[in-house]
């Protein structure tokens, strides 16, 4: 049985929006890619569990797209407590079973590298936007995602109608101190309450820790700060 099995990549080009989960993936296998040089090992002994990535936030479906564009390969992991080094079996196919491992193949060190990395924290937006010079943050509608200076805050994969109402009124506002609750009235429900949960909501799952959302304490109004600022960029109407 051999140390270690480099199954064959399932390459299929086809287009793919690359995500923010997408890129930490590669950002983590490439981290076990260099570990692996620097050893001066096999790049199979210092595969990635599957368990994880899961644990990165990606799914099967994030990881089958990968595999799809021939940036991972996969194998399932049967070392015993015997071996000598960790050993692999090939996967030929898209199943993920319980053991899988990945490392990144030459195209996904290629992609990995070309990534960005500024105080641990990975910049994945085009160069024109990098360079933007704008302050507050920017809600990009048509693809569901906030940045704020070329790092991704956070992306919707489902509609969201509250938070994504927020976003888009304080985008079209250029981002204000405070703004009023741009949600619409409806009958039945407490605004103060839904623009208090819609608040909380927003700042949920960030990919990074650079903005937080608040209301004004009255609970008619909605602003933002940067984290770890000693003042609130929001200020309350008096």
């Amino acid at each position: 049985m051999i140390a270690a099995h480099r199954p064959s990549a399932l390459r299929v080009d086809s287009p793919l929006s690359m995500t923010a989960l997408h890129w930490e993936a590669l950002r983590l296998l490439l981290k076990a890619s260099d570990a692996a040089s620097a050893q001066g090992c096999d790049i199979w002994q210092f595969a990635v569990e599957i368990e994880r990535l899961y644990d990165a936030g990606l799914g099967n479906t994030d990881l089958r797209q990968l595999l799809c564009l021939g940036y991972l390969e996969h194998a399932r992991e049967c070392t015993t407590s015997r071996s000598g080094q960790r050993i692999f079996r090939p996967l030929e196919t898209l199943v993920l079973p319980e053991r899988t491992c990945f490392v990144l193949t030459a195209k996904g060190r290629d992609a990995a590298s070309s990534l960005e990395w500024e105080n641990g924290i990975t910049v994945v937006a085009p160069p024109e936007t990098r360079c933007s010079l704008r302050v507050g943050p920017h809600w990009d509608n048509e693809f569901r995602r906030l940045w704020w200076q070329g790092y991704l805050i956070k992306e919707f994969r489902r509609p969201a109608v509250n938070q994504e109402t927020v976003l888009a009124a304080l985008e079209e506002e250029g981002w204000p101190a405070r703004m009023d609750d741009p949600l619409p009235q409806t009958l039945g429900i407490d605004p103060k309450v839904r623009l208090h949960d819609t608040i909380k909501s927003l700042n949920r799952h960030h990919l990074q820790s650079i903005i937080r959302f608040r209301g004004d304490g009255s609970g008619t109004g909605v602003g933002w700060m940067m984290v770890g600022s000693e003042r609130f960029s929001l200020i309350s109407s008096r």
